[in-house]
């Protein structure tokens, strides 16, 4: 071969070995590139999702709107004083019971006795709960007597006992807390079930047809004063009415003596 003919193959090839050498520098070296930011106008923003609202039958109630159970509709008024759905009296409690509580309304006390055997309710809610169906069951059982209502929950063994608003307009107030309040609360923290049950139920018929009595004795009492009072104020009227008119015949009596004695005297002067 020619020497000067290799030489240009020669230079050829080491300036490709240089150009390699030099594309390969940067990334031997650690060097990166950067690549083009795109402008604002180039970027493409996914619209937000579209929220469509959940369909009308969907439930939407929360935890405690599922868990809470629907208000039961109020028992009629039963016939009998006593209604134990929860079964916890025995047979012969709930006859000495019956017959105290009827015993009762012949003072014109109605006393009703209501058990129930659970009220569907979470423990936190039972005493709430227990407290409301006492007030609605007075109320409607008892609109216008002297009377209460005791339930109590076969469950939880809680007891509530509302008054009616007869018994309130009727009794005072400090009657009421110390006669029938104070010793139902004494007893709710004594006994078993069906003894605290019982015992309740007899301290209210006790109390009420005391306050019953005391509120008679009373209204007699104040009958007796008023028709004395009645009578004195009669005869004191009747004592003025005797004195005006005897006042007046004795007036007249003289007046006509006087002119007697008048024409008496002019008759002798003749």
């Amino acid at each position: 071969m020619n020497r000067h003919s290799a030489f240009p193959a020669c230079l050829r090839c080491l300036t490709l070995l240089v150009a390699i050498l030099i594309a390969g520098l940067p990334a031997c070296l650690g060097v990166v590139t950067e690549e083009p930011v795109p402008s604002v106008t180039d970027t493409k923003i996914d619209a937000p999702p579209v929220l469509h609202p959940p369909p009308e039958d969907l439930e939407t109630t929360t935890l405690s709107e599922r868990t809470a159970p629907a208000d039961e509709p109020l028992l009629p008024v039963p016939p009998g004083p006593l209604l134990d759905q929860a079964q916890v009296l025995q047979p012969d409690g709930a006859a000495r019971l019956s017959a105290l509580l009827t015993a009762a309304r012949a003072q014109d006390v109605w006393i009703y006795v209501l058990t129930v055997p659970s009220l569907g309710v979470l423990p936190s809610r039972q005493r709430e709960k227990l407290e409301s169906l006492a007030k609605q069951y007075v109320t409607a059982w008892t609109p216008e007597t002297v009377g209460a209502v005791l339930i109590f929950d076969g469950e939880g063994g809680l007891m509530s006992v509302e008054t009616s608003a007869e018994a309130a307009r009727r009794f005072s107030d400090v009657a009421l807390q110390i006669g029938l309040r104070e010793p139902l609360e004494k007893i709710q923290h004594e006994g078993l079930s069906r003894d605290k049950l019982e015992r309740s139920a007899k301290a209210m018929a006790d109390a009420l047809c005391r306050l019953q009595a005391q509120s008679r004795d009373e209204n007699r009492r104040q009958r007796t004063t008023n028709l004395i009072m009645a009578g004195i104020a009669l005869l004191g009227l009747a004592l003025a009415l005797w004195s005006a008119t005897s006042g007046s015949k004795r007036n007249a009596v003289k007046r006509v003596a006087f002119e007697q004695k008048t024409k008496r005297r002019s008759h002798s002067a003749y």
